[in-house]
């Protein structure tokens, strides 16, 4: 009972609300983006989180932080491989009705992406 009670008083309360609130910020951007783009150029977007959340580690932790080459090759072609799948996916549903991204959803789903970097990297600390 006094582990659970410090859960809730002690000083790490005001950083999990804080985080609590970065990523309920998140949510209401992806809810918000998905209206104005199809999964598939939703899905392109997001991956660019982890390339996003590497390089947010490596300036937030500095050197402690940083990836090998090995890493990065692998981030990369992670990234370019689900790029290609889902825009040949996209491709070969052009018969279906699909809407473009706006440049809103596109923004709104960028802004989603970085505060969810944000808040995982912080959260690692």
């Amino acid at each position: 009972r006094a582990g659970l009670r410090e859960c809730h008083t002690g000083p790490s309360v005001p950083v999990f609300m804080f985080l609590g609130g970065v990523y309920a910020l998140g949510d209401f951007l992806e809810m918000s983006s998905m209206g104005g783009m199809d999964g598939a150029a939703y899905q392109i977007l997001l991956q660019s989180k982890l390339v996003i959340t590497a390089l947010m580690v490596w300036a937030i932790k500095g050197r402690s932080g940083k990836q090998t080459n090995t890493q990065w090759a692998a981030l990369v072609t992670l990234t370019l491989g689900m790029v290609i799948f889902m825009t040949t996916q996209s491709r070969g549903n052009a018969a279906k009705a699909h809407k473009s991204a706006g440049l809103f959803a596109i923004g709104l789903v960028l802004m989603k992406v970085m505060v969810s970097c944000y808040a995982a990297v912080m959260s690692d600390q």
